[in-house]
C-alpha cells in the first residue's frame, strides 16, 4: 500500500496543477516531509504528503476497501512591511476553500479531463480544513498557514 500512497500523492498534486492551469496560483510540492523555511517560502506553496493508509477490509471476496489519508498544507509569507491586512488573509482562505478543498473534495464525483487517470478509481471519503489559519505562524513569522486533511478511498 505504500507504493500506492506515493502514486496517489503524485496524482493529487497533478490534479491541483491541472485544475489551476497556467499561470498557476501556487507551487505544489510533494514528499514525505514538509519543510517550510522559518521565514517562509517565497510565493504560495501547497505541500501534499501522505499521512496514513489502511485497509478497511473486504467488500467482496475479490476486493478490499483501502483508505489513504493526506495532509495538505498551504503556506505563504507576507512580504510587505507591517501586519498582513484582513483582505490578504481572506484571499488566502478563499484560495484554500476554492482551489484546494473543492478541487480535491470532488475527486470521484467529476470525471473531468483535469482528473489524472489514477484518481478515477478513488473517491474523497472525508475532507476537513483542520487549521483555517495558524495565529502563531501569522504573528511570529507573518505566514499564512492552513492545513487540510483528505481521506481518499478505493475498492481494489
Amino acid at each position: 500500500m505504500g507504493a500506492r500512497a506515493i502514486e496517489l500523492r503524485d496524482a493529487i498534486a497533478d490534479r491541483l496543477r491541472s485544475v489551476w492551469g497556467e499561470p498557476a496560483p501556487a507551487t505544489v510540492k510533494v514528499g514525505w516531509r514538509i519543510d517550510v523555511p522559518e521565514d517562509g517560502p517565497s510565493g504560495r506553496v501547497v505541500f501534499v504528503a501522505p499521512a496514513s493508509y489502511r485497509s478497511e477490509g473486504p467488500v467482496t471476496r475479490a476486493t478490499d476497501l483501502n483508505d489513504y489519508r493526506y495532509a495538505v498544507l498551504v503556506v505563504e509569507r507576507y512580504a510587505d512591511a507591517g501586519d498582513p491586512p484582513d483582505e490578504w488573509l481572506s484571499e488566502r482562505a478563499a484560495f484554500v476553500q476554492e482551489q484546494v478543498y473543492d478541487a480535491l473534495q470532488n475527486v470521484g464525483l467529476d470525471r473531468a479531463e483535469s482528473t489524472p487517470p489514477l484518481l478515477n478509481s478513488f473517491w474523497c471519503e472525508t475532507a476537513e480544513v483542520t487549521v483555517v489559519y495558524d495565529l502563531q505562524a501569522l504573528t511570529e513569522h507573518k505566514l499564512f498557514w492552513s492545513e487540510i486533511e483528505f481521506t481518499f478511498r478505493e475498492e481494489a
